[in-house]
């Protein structure tokens, strides 16, 4: 597991350590788009110099990796299941858990070039992906169905999902049921 270790200033915008500074360039990201995020915008959203950023991270792009770092926490994606709700429960839920990390992937992956340690983590967390889809598609829970039509369904439902502030656990498991009910395999 990834371990950071984080170095604390005390400034006129509170203490602030990496941390912060990486949680901050997240939501600015999310806010603002990757094309106009900026070092001088983080500085003036965190209310700090900004060469205090350039003492924890020499430019744009190391502090984009340390929060790709932290977006993509494979171990948490990687689960068992023992049916197709359990699946489905855990991979939404993981999502609206991780709801700023998922929208900074997907605004970072699709409108910069990746870094190879961006592509190194995508390739990763997709492999991890597939993984769970193929065990959910062997395990006979669900009807014959393209993987990648697969994909699309619960990609497009959780996009979804995460676009909707408003989203509770009783839409979760509306939503859930309908699909079971689509792709469960008929007895």
């Amino acid at each position: 597991m990834l371990q950071l270790t984080y170095r604390t200033f005390v400034l006129k915008g509170g203490n602030i350590n990496k941390k912060k500074i990486i949680d901050c360039s997240i939501s600015l990201v999310n806010e603002l788009g990757i094309e106009n995020f900026s070092m001088r915008k983080l500085a003036d959203k965190l209310e700090l110099s900004p060469s205090t950023l350039y003492y924890h991270f020499k430019d744009k792009g190391d502090i984009l990796d340390e929060c790709i770092k932290l977006a993509i926490d494979v171990k948490e994606i990687d689960y068992p299941f023992e049916s197709l709700e359990e699946f489905l429960i855990k991979y939404y839920h993981l999502s609206l858990s991780r709801r700023k990390y998922v929208k900074f992937i997907m605004n970072y992956i699709h409108t910069t070039s990746m870094t190879d340690l961006i592509k190194e983590r995508v390739t990763e967390l997709t492999k991890i992906k597939n993984d769970n889809f193929k065990r959910l598609l062997d395990s006979g829970y669900i009807r014959d169905i393209d993987p990648e039509v697969l994909y699309i369904i619960l990609g497009n439902t959780a996009k979804q999902m995460l676009e909707n502030e408003e989203i509770d656990d009783n839409l979760i498991k509306n939503l859930i049921d309908c699909l079971v009910n689509g792709l469960k395999k008929e007895a």
